[in-house]
């Protein structure tokens, strides 16, 4: 699973830290889960 690497506004990391609570702290998961959301 390729991740964009870039910045992530405070809205966008609180919620990939909200997701990474849900996903076992796997940060790519809570990343992709993210970015799929939010097409």
């Amino acid at each position: 699973m390729i991740v964009a690497k870039r910045k992530f506004d405070k809205d966008e990391e609180m919620a990939i830290r909200n997701l990474m609570k849900i996903c076992g702290y796997n940060r790519e998961l809570a990343i992709h889960r993210l970015e799929r959301g939010m097409q």
